[in-house]
């Protein structure tokens, strides 16, 4: 059985998890986890399915996630995109990342195609500022896609601690116009917090 966007709401959802014995006691929206709520909204939203698989709930996640690379023609100097840092707005308390795949992910919504899914996911968290810019689609066509692999990652997940989560990552190398590159890096503001990027110079 899966439960998609078609057939969700949240007696079938609470039902469903009762069924397979998952507290969602820690649903709560504290130290990184979200609520029943939040998981409704994911699967009308198109970007999570969940499977009844070998006896366990399955949670499935279609994620694009993204390398994003700039080189000076000039002088030949090649930059990565990091993720620096995140400030919570609540406290001001900030979190800094030590392991990411990629510098820029977002999720795959339903019937999406990974090529809009990647532009999507690079207009809101690093060019949201640029919305007004009048060339902004014609840039993004321009934007170079090299690398692209899939990789299948299955674990709890943090956000909804105690569900099994399988995510099928679509994993790309991007290369941004000059147009596009801010050496000072990008913020991406979130109603919760605002999440820091910055380039680093590489050579790899």
């Amino acid at each position: 059985m899966t439960i998609s966007n078609s057939n969700v709401n949240r007696n079938v959802l609470t039902a469903l998890l009762e069924k397979y014995d998952i507290p969602t006691s820690k649903w709560n929206g504290n130290n990184g986890t979200k609520k029943i709520s939040d998981l409704v909204t994911e699967i009308k939203n198109g970007e999570t399915v969940l499977i009844e698989e070998d006896n366990k709930l399955i949670r499935v996640v279609n994620i694009v996630i993204a390398d994003v690379l700039y080189i000076d023609n000039n002088t030949g100097q090649k930059w990565k995109l990091t993720e620096e840092k995140q400030v919570f707005k609540k406290d001001n308390t900030v979190k800094r990342r030590t392991k990411a795949l990629g510098a820029v992910s977002e999720k795959i919504h339903g019937g999406e195609d990974l090529t809009l899914a990647l532009l999507r996911a690079l207009t809101e968290e690093l060019f949201s500022s640029y919305e007004k810019m009048p060339n902004l689609k014609e840039l993004l066509t321009r934007i170079t896609v090299k690398d692209k692999r899939e990789i299948i990652e299955e674990h709890i997940s943090t956000a909804y601690p105690e569900l099994l989560s399988r995510y099928k990552i679509h994993k790309l190398t991007v290369y941004l116009p000059k147009e596009l590159f801010n050496a000072k890096g990008y913020i991406e503001h979130q109603p919760t917090k605002d999440i820091h990027f910055v380039w680093e110079e590489t050579t790899a």
